[in-house]
């Protein structure tokens, strides 16, 4: 990983949590990818759901538009089809960046 995508990462959660670099420097690797990737998460999920709520909005503006009988109605779906986001079990667990930068170092982080 790139010292640019470390500094981000850092403060990203700065911004987001209000954190210090002191408090931030003294997570663990493991720690500190956890909460990056929890953050991420959420955010992503908040994300999913206004778009999902827009989309029945649009659903429920275009099925007031008079059409001839017989014609199809919308949902939210047919608008927004994109899976809600899902946090994978740890049996399909992503590598992050951090187990990645690990390994290559040689790092064995603690299983939980």
């Amino acid at each position: 990983m790139k010292d640019e995508q470390w500094t981000e990462m850092v403060v990203y959660l700065s911004r987001k949590l209000g954190w210090t670099l002191e408090a931030i420097g003294k997570l663990s690797l493991k720690q500190f990818g956890g909460l990056y990737n929890e953050l991420i998460y959420q955010e992503s999920v908040e994300i999913w759901e206004r778009q999902y709520q827009f989309a029945i909005l649009l659903a429920a503006i275009y099925n007031t538009i008079p059409r001839g009988r017989g014609a199809k109605t919308f949902e939210a779906k047919d608008f927004y089809s994109v899976p809600r986001p899902v946090r994978l079990g740890e049996d399909k667990k992503l590598m992050t960046e951090v187990d990645k930068k690990a390994i290559e170092m040689g790092i064995e982080l603690p299983k939980e």
